[in-house]
């Protein structure tokens, strides 16, 4: 998407459009705190040292202190895709998006909750799970879609791959029961004014 198109497209699509792009472009690693797109030579490095030492998630940037210039957690992928697509949007845990009232989201941090029904879910909502987000690319069907999120699950074949996208998942129980569904008031804002578009030009009958 080149510059001129990305500033026409919608709100939804440049969400998508940036994930799509961290995806192919950053050679980063999952690290459980990690909050940080670095340069080439600090994700190398971080990749290096993870290759060396092999600790367990948690422990990541205790044992790899290089790691905290390159890597991500899920919950800090959500926060970056949303950062470089320009959405006005605060840094939240995990733990925060479970457990914030609807009405602090809502005024807060711009998130409106959807509520747990996989069905209710949209491509550009995230997927809020006991320990970790995902953000949801598109539908295949109703509450059957493809994410993409940072992970140090079983997909992951290596360092520098944390980033992932996953095809065909069952969003009922991809890592546990559905905690919350959210969506940016962006994204809902954008959505109503087609719902609005749409009735405007519906042909009276």
């Amino acid at each position: 998407m080149c510059l001129s198109d990305w500033a026409h497209a919608s709100v939804r699509q440049r969400l998508l459009h940036e994930a799509d792009r961290l995806l192919d472009t950053a050679n980063v690693s999952y690290a459980w705190g990690g909050g940080a797109v670095g340069d080439q030579k600090a994700c190398t490095s971080c990749s290096q040292c993870l290759a060396a030492a092999g600790p367990a998630p948690k422990r990541q940037l205790q044992v790899c202190p290089v790691c905290r210039s390159c890597s991500l957690d899920c919950s800090h992928f959500i926060f970056e895709v949303f950062r470089r697509s320009k959405l006005p949007v605060k840094y939240l845990t995990t733990t925060q998006m479970r457990q914030l009232s609807p009405r602090v989201l809502k005024d807060r941090y711009n998130w409106i909750d959807i509520g747990a029904r996989p069905s209710h879910v949209l491509a550009g909502d995230i997927v809020v799970y006991p320990g970790h987000v995902v953000l949801v690319e598109r539908l295949t069907r109703p509450g059957v879609a493809t994410v993409i999120h940072s992970t140090a699950g079983r997909v992951i074949s290596g360092v520098g791959q944390g980033i992932q996208r996953q095809t065909m998942v069952k969003l009922s129980h991809f890592n546990g029961p559905i905690q919350r569904i959210l969506r940016h008031s962006k994204i809902k804002d954008e959505l109503k004014q087609k719902i609005r578009a749409k009735k405007l030009i519906r042909p009276s009958l």
